[in-house]
């Protein structure tokens, strides 16, 4: 029997989506500015989820509009929680990683800095589950995009203009 290589599955997340791998992908993202990156994976069972959340909470949607739960922190971790579930991966099992959370603009005030709340909530939503923050790459001035390989948990960012770095 003739040995094949297989190549891992490239899956991109758009803004404001989630998306799943599993052993053998690569999940990657870009034009993380102020928006975040949310990596929730399980090594043992080699499946994981990656976020582009706009937002921090659903509650900045306006009243009576359509809430896409992947485009606020909030919504799209419960629902990444929710899928782990259904595919019977442990919580126990589940680990971390963020990226992004830029400050764009400098004119912001604190509470306009979308990138740092953005951060912010996705560590709350990830403590209130008990699930372990491995690495981050957060704040700062710039853009990123990144890519998950979902059989080793690297996660590989590439700042705009700058040198590409593995944690």
């Amino acid at each position: 029997m003739k040995n094949v290589d297989v190549k891992p599955a490239k899956v991109k997340v758009a803004m404001a989506d989630m998306q799943w791998g599993q052993n053998g992908d690569i999940l990657t993202t870009s034009g993380l500015g102020s928006c975040v990156g949310i990596v929730i994976y399980s090594l043992r069972c080699q499946c994981a989820c990656l976020i582009h959340a706009m937002l921090p909470s659903s509650e900045m949607a306006r009243e009576g509009q359509h809430v896409n739960e992947a485009k606020y922190a909030d919504t799209a971790v419960k629902k990444a929680f929710t899928g782990f579930e259904e595919r019977r991966i442990p919580i126990d099992s589940l680990e971390a990683k963020l990226a992004g959370g830029a400050r764009m603009f400098q004119f912001q005030t604190d509470h306009l800095n979308i990138g740092k709340r953005n951060v912010e909530a996705a560590k709350e939503l990830l403590a209130g589950r008990s699930v372990s923050l491995t690495a981050e790459e957060t704040g700062g001035h710039i853009g990123r995009t990144i890519e998950f390989d979902v059989a080793t948990g690297a996660l590989r960012i590439k700042p705009t203009g700058g040198e590409t770095i593995i944690i």
